[in-house]
């Protein structure tokens, strides 16, 4: 039974963040044609730059009904190839969640300052939305987010991984969050340019780059111990909550029948505190919206002496 079904169906949606069926060829999902590189790092995805970037709404390439300078359905592809590997240990008390997802085009010149020269790349956040925190500071609803940054190789017609940010209670006191470069990361096919293994904390969602949970400079309310339930992150063409000029999910109930009738909504745009579609207990996270608008996802500091000065990924005229 497919996400989308359970909403006629109680019962069926298991509220898991991970999906082990996840974890493979993807290829029988889109159709694709052969692998012009088969031994080449990074990933096929049967579409390349030319299909991908900036296109107006309903072009030859393809909709972008959320505005956001991609191809809806090449943003999906990316997405789910792009999907990280969580691990998260089987003690965990609160493992469960309803994950959404964005994508975001950056390009290569920024027709404000008149910058470029970074080359063309895409952002894709992983909303993880767990329904509780249940840690030190317990607190409903957990806003805990994975940015994965992918560029496109003509010479192979691969997507490659540059490199991803890892909340880890990001915009609190206690923040641990970071981007990371491959060579920090793990990676379960061992392909550099492929998708990210990631460890969350136990109990806290937080995310890290290692069983260690980034020690040194660990938060000592935060351990990543083995052994874990693994898999890929669950990305549903429906669950992309779109752009900021057309956004396609904002305010919405939860999909799980124990939260479906309580009325609570969560929003992914509008700036409201996130409570895990939970309308009893104590405690709630971060907005997402408040998350998103920063260097985690839409704001690329482009000027490293200058950080707070930003391109947001506004589709120019270059192409």
């Amino acid at each position: 039974m497919t996400e989308e079904g359970c909403r006629e169906t109680p019962g069926c949606w298991d509220g898991v963040l991970y999906n082990g069926k996840m974890i493979g060829t993807v290829s029988a999902n889109f159709g694709l044609t052969p692998d012009p590189s088969p031994t080449a790092g990074g990933v096929w995805a049967g579409v390349g730059q030319a299909e991908c970037y900036k296109t107006p709404p309903n072009s030859a390439r393809g909709p972008d009904i959320d505005l956001d300078g991609l191809v809806d359905d090449c943003e999906y592809r990316l997405a789910y190839l792009f999907a990280p590997s969580l691990m998260i240990s089987t003690g965990d008390a609160c493992p469960l969640g309803e994950p959404y997802w964005a994508a975001r085009f950056f390009d290569n010149y920024d027709p404000v300052s008149g910058l470029g020269g970074w080359g063309r790349f895409v952002r894709i956040a992983y909303l993880l939305s767990y329904y509780k925190d249940c840690g030190a500071g317990a607190h409903r609803g957990d806003s805990e987010m994975i940015t994965v940054q992918v560029t496109y190789n003509p010479n192979t017609q691969h997507w490659h991984f540059m490199k991803a940010f890892l909340t880890a209670h990001y915009l609190s006191a206690n923040s641990n969050s970071l981007w990371y470069t491959p060579s920090s990361l793990q990676f379960p096919t061992g392909d550099t340019l492929d998708y990210p293994r990631v460890f969350v904390s136990k109990n806290k969602h937080a995310n890290y780059r290692s069983s260690s949970c980034g020690a040194p400079g660990n938060l000592t309310f935060d351990e990543c111990p083995a052994p874990y339930d693994t898999g890929r992150v669950k990305v549903f063409a429906s669950h992309n909550i779109g752009g900021d000029i057309h956004q396609f999910i904002d305010c919405r109930e939860s999909i799980n029948p124990l939260y479906w009738t309580n009325g609570r909504e969560e929003c992914f745009h509008t700036n409201t505190t996130f409570r895990g579609w939970q309308t009893a207990g104590t405690g709630s996270a971060t907005a997402y919206v408040q998350i998103m608008t920063t260097y985690a996802y839409k704001c690329f500091a482009y000027d490293i002496l200058n950080i707070d000065r930003c391109y947001w990924g506004v589709a120019g005229p270059n192409d």
